[in-house]
């Protein structure tokens, strides 16, 4: 593996280009320190085939997760109100505010569209 200052790496980017094409991967250097590596498309692209090649399946990561027989004290849980509206076919599950309008009572939903009537 070459080893490349960054001033030289940014003066001779194209020689750096054409090593890391020949199939060595380029190690870029910033104040001494490591900073990035430069590598042929065809070497990323095989690392990431081995890369995802040896990562668990979620099932083979799940079965990874051990067991525990131990009990565990559950939380209280209360419920919250939901808020439902009849549908449009079924004006008996929970009431919607109504107008009386002669003899037959009107449903009010959301829209103009949404009336129905009930007997």
């Amino acid at each position: 593996m070459g080893e490349w200052p960054l001033q030289d790496a940014r003066n001779k980017f194209s020689a750096l280009v054409e090593a890391a094409l020949a199939g060595a991967p380029q190690r870029v250097t910033r104040r001494g320190a490591p900073a990035v590596v430069v590598l042929s498309v065809e070497e990323y692209d095989r690392l990431n085939r081995l890369e995802k090649a040896s990562a668990p399946t979620l099932g083979q990561f799940l079965f990874q997760i051990p067991l525990d027989a131990q009990e565990f004290e559950r939380l209280p849980l209360t419920s919250r109100p939901l808020g439902l509206q009849c549908s449009f076919r079924s004006p008996t599950c929970f009431p919607l505010p109504t107008v009386e309008s002669g003899t037959r009572r009107q449903l009010l939903g959301p829209g103009a569209n949404d009336r129905q009537t009930c007997t």
